[in-house]
């Protein structure tokens, strides 16, 4: 059986997975303030790649590789956008930017794993 095939067949289980690490990258954008400056951090852009290269991982076997990496970059846009609503936290282009590197690594990790096997 196949990476892709597992995940295929509990799609359930993927769709939990994803709403689980929705969840919790919206749980840590709402954490009041922050004591990064709103300058490009490198922890920051470590954590934002990171984060949206397992969401689009998750995503992948769902979707395919166009959609997981549009669906996990547009995720990332939307919690910018949610973080203009919290206290001390800032919308962030090079976020996003970390956002898209992380997620097109993550659809290339996956399909190449999934080619191999």
């Amino acid at each position: 059986m196949t990476i892709l095939s597992f995940f295929k067949k509990h799609k359930k289980l993927n769709i939990f997975a994803v709403f689980i690490w929705c969840a919790l990258i919206f749980m840590g954008s709402s954490f009041e303030g922050n004591s990064l400056p709103p300058q490009i951090s490198t922890a920051s852009i470590i954590l934002h790649t990171l984060e949206y290269m397992i969401l689009s991982i998750l995503l992948y076997p769902l979707f395919g590789f166009y959609p997981a990496l549009f669906l996990s970059t547009f995720y990332g846009v939307t919690d910018e956008i949610h973080q203009l609503f919290v206290v001390g936290r800032f919308f962030s282009f090079s976020d996003i930017g970390a956002d898209f590197f992380g997620s097109f690594l993550g659809v290339m990790l996956f399909r190449r794993i999934c080619d191999e096997a």
